[in-house]
């Protein structure tokens, strides 16, 4: 790891300097100026005095800012994983990152970029473990620190098991009931849903961003005590378990002597 060397003075620091310099070049010149043989000299003298200024203090170059990481903190084995970094140099010089794996993946400098441009580089892992990341920095001159530690943990992700169906509770043989639910996807990936209804497994509904409701109906022909469940899967085909079940009472409807509901 290479350490930051600390700047030689902070810009506060160096401005005032810089400006007591100016007033003192000013008050001897003006000085010197009184003696016609010596006019020369206060323009000599702070012409000496600004080089030599300016080469020790004021042209010292500063390394890169420690770069900041960005990207996707899960993934699967063998997808392709975009991460990016980010520096900032003062002088505004070119910069270029090295990134750093463990576990195997791949680890180099970077070409050179413009000062402040993010700089993105694709990763693919090969195997499922977690995986982490530093990043460094460089100009043509000096290097930063190393980035604080990035994790990304990889398995075959599957889409979180669906909150448990919401419908009524009791139905009648013939009636059409509706229930509903909804399923997270830890990758942040489109979902569908289907039902398992007691009696018969429904069609998978479509795709639709994870946090979504989904509605799926059902007609019960029999009468009986039914569990309804619900699995997601994604559009790579990963299946998540089924949800904790939720309960329907299906009656068959009796007619009263008048007609009415007994």
């Amino acid at each position: 790891m290479t350490a930051e060397a600390a700047p030689f003075m902070s810009e506060e620091l160096l401005t005032l300097v810089w400006f007591v310099l100016l007033f003192l070049i000013y008050k001897i010149g003006g000085f010197l100026f009184s003696f016609r043989p010596l006019r020369v000299l206060p323009i000599a003298g702070a012409m000496v005095i600004g080089v030599v200024f300016l080469f020790f203090v004021g042209c010292e170059n500063q390394p890169p800012s420690t770069p900041i990481v960005f990207g996707p903190q899960r993934a699967r084995p063998f997808d392709t994983v975009m991460v990016s970094a980010l520096s900032v140099d003062k002088e505004a010089d070119s910069v270029a990152y090295y990134f750093e794996w463990s576990n195997g993946v791949e680890s180099s400098w970077s070409e050179w970029v413009s000062a402040g441009m993010e700089y993105y580089r694709r990763v693919v892992f090969p195997d499922t473990g977690l995986f982490f990341l530093r990043v460094k920095a460089r100009d043509p001159r000096r290097e930063s620190g190393w980035s604080d530690t990035f994790a990304v943990d990889v398995r075959f992700w599957t889409p979180q098991v669906p909150r448990t169906p919401s419908g009524p509770d009791t139905a009648f043989v013939g009636d059409t009931v509706k229930f509903i639910s909804l399923a997270l996807h830890p990758l942040q990936q489109s979902v569908a849903l289907q039902f398992h209804w007691g009696d018969t497994i429904g069609d998978w509904s479509g795709f639709v961003p994870p946090g979504t409701l989904v509605r799926q109906r059902h007609t019960y022909h029999l009468p009986g005590i039914y569990e309804v469940r619900c699995r997601a899967k994604d559009r790579a085909g990963y299946v998540s378990d089924w949800s904790m079940p939720e309960t329907i009472l299906v009656v068959e409807m009796r007619w009263g002597v008048k007609g009415g509901v007994r």
